[in-house]
């Protein structure tokens, strides 16, 4: 990106899915803000398989990525989806298609002079300030609570024993749900809204202390590095020119994608 540019006429808010969706729409007159240094985070690094992979219309843009997928063998035909190989894929099509984002960027404020905001962030080079007409806030971090269905911690688990599950299941509500590669399952646990990021750990890893006989052979390899959120669909209008839409409140990142292209092109009605 251009370090001297202030002025971008669309401002997104959050590296996620349905972000890059909405950047695809102008991405030479778009800026991508990121708290994190993650990008598609509400699916790839929540551990989130998500569903419906095969149900959605595709732009020529999703076309491309989903056949990207399939080349790079992180999704089947079926639908089955290695969702941790998905990051450096989004990494390399944020360089490669030459998007301008700001990681690590921590969001001030958000002002108004007349017909323009103010976005005012800070990163390790200090505070910065940008100017836009539009903003487009897609972050699964700043939703409102009446927003979040349900929240969730998730984990990548892995055995030997392949026949010891073999489809998804469920132990209360808890889900067990089987990724595309051999030995490969994810564990999704229900959390409260108000659970931060010790208290969801600790709730997890007392499940799995005390989980069943029969899965005793599986072990947790890692941890989601972000929550699991499903939330109410947007687009919701905040002020003038200035709108929410949760790219978490999809089935599959190919559908965030493409809500997110479609709303900044203006061909979704807000709510």
């Amino acid at each position: 990106m251009d370090d001297k540019r202030e002025f971008y006429p669309l401002i997104v808010l959050g590296a996620t899915f349905a972000g890059i969706g909405a950047a695809y729409a102008n991405k030479a007159d778009t800026l991508i803000l990121e708290r994190t240094a993650l990008a598609g985070y509400e699916f790839a690094n929540a551990y989130r398989i998500g569903e419906g992979w095969n149900d959605v219309i595709l732009s020529e843009t999703g076309k491309q990525l989903k056949l990207e997928m399939l080349q790079r063998n992180i999704l089947s035909e079926q639908g089955e989806v290695h969702i941790p190989a998905l990051a450096p894929l989004v990494y390399n099509r944020l360089k490669k298609d030459q998007f301008n984002i700001l990681l690590m960027a921590e969001l001030v404020g958000i002002t108004r002079a007349e017909s323009q905001y103010c976005v005012e962030v800070h990163t390790a080079s200090g505070f910065k300030k940008f100017f836009t007409n539009t903003i487009i806030d897609t972050r699964t971090d700043a939703l409102p609570g009446d927003f979040i269905k349900i929240k969730s911690i998730n984990a990548l688990l892995y055995s030997e024993e392949e026949a010891s599950i073999c489809s998804p299941a469920s132990q209360g509500a808890v889900e067990l749900m089987k990724g595309k590669q051999r030995g490969e399952v994810i564990v999704r646990l229900p959390v409260e809204a108000d659970d931060d990021w010790s208290s969801a750990r600790e709730k997890l890893h007392t499940f799995w202390r005390n989980r069943p006989g029969e899965w005793k052979a599986w072990r947790i390899i890692s941890v989601g590095a972000s929550f699991d959120i499903r939330a109410d669909q947007g687009p919701v209008r905040v002020m003038d020119n200035w709108s929410l839409l949760p790219s978490a409140a999809y089935r599959n990142p190919l559908e965030a994608l493409e809500a997110g292209l479609l709303h900044a092109e203006g061909k979704v009605r807000m709510q």
